[in-house]
């Protein structure tokens, strides 16, 4: 999943909620997001979770 800014966005995992289902995503960049999903398919919203690269 691609975004408007060139992002390419693989979902590393997945949770139920009694919401629907979470996404933690990264692009290969380093970024992260969380993607939350309605149980309908229809897109609750997007998170960033990180604005930069992760130190190693």
């Amino acid at each position: 999943m691609s975004d408007s800014d060139g992002h390419v966005w693989r979902t590393r995992s997945r949770h139920r909620t009694s919401e629907g289902i979470v996404y933690y995503q990264c692009c290969h960049c380093g970024l992260w997001r969380i993607h939350a999903g309605r149980v309908s398919g229809s897109p609750a919203g997007v998170l960033p979770l990180s604005a930069r690269r992760p130190r190693r």
